[in-house]
C-alpha cells in the first residue's frame, strides 16, 4: 500500500506588524508628560500620530486639539519643575491646552529620525 502524500498549504503570514489604530478621543485615561514622551520614543505608530494631530490643532482644527487634549493630559507641577520651568507666566502658558502639547512637539517629530 501507498503510503498517503499530505500537502501543506502555505499558511499565508502577514509580515507587517499590525499597528494598533489611536481613536480620537482617546477611549484610556490620558498621559503625563514622561508617559506620553516615553510612548511617542518606544511606539513609531502613536508618534506618528500624535505628530499629525498636532500639527492640525496648531493650525486651527478644534477636533484634532481635542484628541490632543484626551491623549496628554499636560505636565504636572513636579515635572515643570524637574525642567526647571519656575516663571509662572510660562508655567500658566505651558498648562494650557494646546501649548503644553509644545512640550511633546519635538519629541513627535525627531523622535524617529
Amino acid at each position: 500500500m501507498a503510503a498517503k502524500k499530505t500537502t501543506r498549504r502555505k499558511a499565508k503570514t502577514s509580515r507587517k506588524a499590525k499597528r494598533p489604530g489611536y481613536a480620537c478621543p482617546n477611549p484610556g485615561k490620558s498621559l503625563g508628560l514622561k508617559a506620553i514622551i516615553h510612548k511617542i520614543l518606544n511606539d513609531p505608530a502613536f508618534a506618528s500620530f500624535i505628530r499629525k494631530q498636532l500639527c492640525a490643532a496648531y493650525h486651527g482644527d478644534k477636533d484634532a486639539t481635542k484628541c490632543v487634549e484626551s491623549y496628554f493630559g499636560g505636565p504636572s507641577n513636579a515635572e515643570l519643575d524637574e525642567l526647571c520651568i519656575n516663571n509662572p507666566s510660562i508655567r500658566s502658558l505651558l498648562m494650557k491646552c494646546t501649548e503644553h502639547g509644545l512640550l511633546i512637539n519635538a519629541v513627535a517629530v525627531y523622535g524617529h529620525s
